[in-house]
């Protein structure tokens, strides 16, 4: 089954757009920096020749320091990001700001939660990687665009921008899935949200990844990987499935 079909709600990665002024390693740099930039005894012209940023017809300096000028506190909006592979960054993620953050997915990686990150195509070696914070457009590969899967999904609440602050999830793992599984695993679906009985979503996150990361599969897919989403294959039985999830942790 793809992947997509596995976990349903996916998006790209972030593109800010302005990483240099957006992302930092140092969280106390990335604060002093936005700090600056919001800070209304400054004018226009002066940050953005210190922070040497450019404008576009959908971006005006003025216009993006009149909306952080509102914001009353600016720390939710400071998380941590992939950024590349296996390079972790903090942002300052906010609209006012950062340019493409589908907040649809992202924003349900601003909780407790794990996210797939693969590509859909791929110029260079396939890569599959696993995050628990918010990830940007190439956060696999440098060449090719990343695809985020969240495992779990929180309800939306209050503005794009805001941090949710319930704690009911759901797992985003398609019915149709589920129903395979428990049929290749000769399980009934007893468990909550139509698991089978026995298998948690952290179990079908872990087995997915180890799948992904088996050398025997990407021999034998390696010019399917390059055009189309992964397909995940269905195990042969529950030693199988519970082995691979437990190498896939």
């Amino acid at each position: 089954m793809p992947i997509n079909q596995l976990f349903p709600l996916s998006s790209s990665g972030v593109i800010t757009a302005r990483d240099a002024l957006v992302m930092d390693l140092s969280l106390s740099a990335l604060r002093q920096r936005i700090s600056y930039f919001r800070d209304p005894k400054v004018s226009d012209a002066d940050v953005k020749t210190r922070l040497n940023l450019s404008e576009n017809y959908a971006w005006k300096v003025s216009e993006a320091r009149e909306q952080l000028m509102e914001v009353e506190d600016c720390e939710p909006f400071y998380t941590d990001i992939a950024y590349r592979p296996f390079n972790f960054r903090k942002i300052f993620f906010h609209a006012s700001v950062a340019w493409r953050m589908r907040m649809k997915v992202m924003s349900q990686m601003q909780r407790e939660n794990l996210a797939l990150i693969t590509t859909r195509q791929t110029r260079d070696e396939f890569g599959a990687l696993a995050s628990q914070c918010i990830a940007g457009h190439k956060s696999v590969s440098a060449y090719d665009i990343s695809s985020v899967f969240p495992l779990y999904l929180y309800p939306e609440a209050g503005r794009s921008t805001e941090l949710f602050t319930s704690r009911e999830r759901v797992p985003n793992v398609s019915d149709r899935f589920l129903n395979e599984l428990a049929s290749a695993l000769d399980i009934q679906q007893e468990g909550a949200h139509g698991l089978p009985s026995g298998v948690t979503p952290e179990n079908i996150f872990h087995y997915t990844y180890a799948v992904l990361h088996s050398p025997g599969y990407r021999r034998r897919y390696a010019e399917s990987l390059k055009i189309e989403f992964p397909r995940i294959l269905f195990p042969g039985g529950v030693r199988l499935f519970m082995e691979l999830s437990r190498l896939g942790d």
